[in-house]
């Protein structure tokens, strides 16, 4: 059966449609943040999903579950998950800790994305493991941030994009490399993301979810 946004959501969605979402004005390169968690608040106003794989697309709702500081995107297609993100979310950083498909794979310690008193357009290295199931490869990565005007489904959002590129050592001549890309809006959490393979971004309410 599938899930249904509450009916806050739908109105949200509405006036996002209807008005256009002026969401993160006034963000600029050189910004303060000061509190990270400003940019992924305890709500989810963005329900409905798409996940855009090579050659396709499939339609999705969002579901957020927080235990402690972690907080645990779950993209479901009629009540069936179909993958999930992991964030750790405090006054200080977001962190992503796990990423689809599934459980596959796992960052030790957590990667930071925006952290307290960074100025939009900082960078940030980082050392650990990308671990699938029990195996660990040993892995550098760099984050950069910047300010990005996208235009989503629900509307254009100015945004902190933040992308970070792995180096993986695992065992190969050269480092594998790989790049995730997220967008985050002030009040309203990580809108996009990208992680190569799948593309998750708001999709537009439609008559299915209202009804």
């Amino acid at each position: 059966m599938r899930l249904r946004p509450s009916p806050w959501i739908l109105a949200l969605s509405v006036v996002s449609v209807v008005f256009g979402c002026t969401c993160g004005e006034g963000l600029k390169q050189g910004t303060l943040i000061k509190r990270p968690d400003k940019f992924f608040p305890d709500t989810w106003k963005h329900a409905p999903a798409s996940l855009v794989f090579p050659g396709f697309e499939v339609d999705a709702e969002l579901e957020l579950m927080i235990d402690g500081t972690r907080r645990t995107l779950r993209a479901l297609r009629d009540g069936d998950l179909m993958d999930e993100e992991v964030y750790i979310v405090t006054t200080e950083v977001i962190e992503i800790e796990q990423i689809p498909p599934g459980a596959g794979e796992r960052f030790d310690p957590p990667i930071p994305l925006l952290w307290s008193s960074m100025r939009i357009g900082d960078e940030r290295e980082w050392k650990g493991k990308v671990l699938y199931g029990k195996q660990g490869i040993p892995t550098e990565a760099t984050v950069k941030t910047s300010v990005e005007s996208v235009t989503l489904a629900t509307g254009p959002a100015e945004t902190v994009y933040v992308e970070v590129n792995l180096r993986m050592d695992d065992g190969s001549p050269k480092k594998a490399e790989r790049r995730l890309r997220f967008w985050f809006v002030k009040g309203e959490g990580p809108v996009k993301r990208d992680f190569g393979e799948q593309v998750r971004e708001p999709r537009a309410e439609s008559d299915a979810d209202a009804g």
